[in-house]
């Protein structure tokens, strides 16, 4: 669990900082994170991301060091 507090703790800011966005803020995030929402039959849910999960981690200070199964 200590490995992955750094990252816990920087989601808790980001959902803190999109609470309290304005809607125009939040369509905007939004945006930059989701390119493509599709919703089917029974109301099945396809999201598209604008990025992989690597591309989504790099740059994070010590992520290379988390194991994969850390993570799950």
């Amino acid at each position: 669990m200590e490995k992955v507090r750094p990252m816990y703790e920087m989601f808790k800011g980001w959902a803190e900082e999109f609470r309290m966005a304005t809607i125009e803020q939040k369509k905007m995030i939004i945006s930059q994170v989701i390119s493509r929402i599709e919703i089917g039959k029974g109301y099945k849910i396809n999201i598209t991301l604008n990025m992989e999960y690597e591309q989504f981690c790099e740059g994070w200070n010590g992520l290379n060091s988390v194991d994969e199964n850390d993570l799950k």
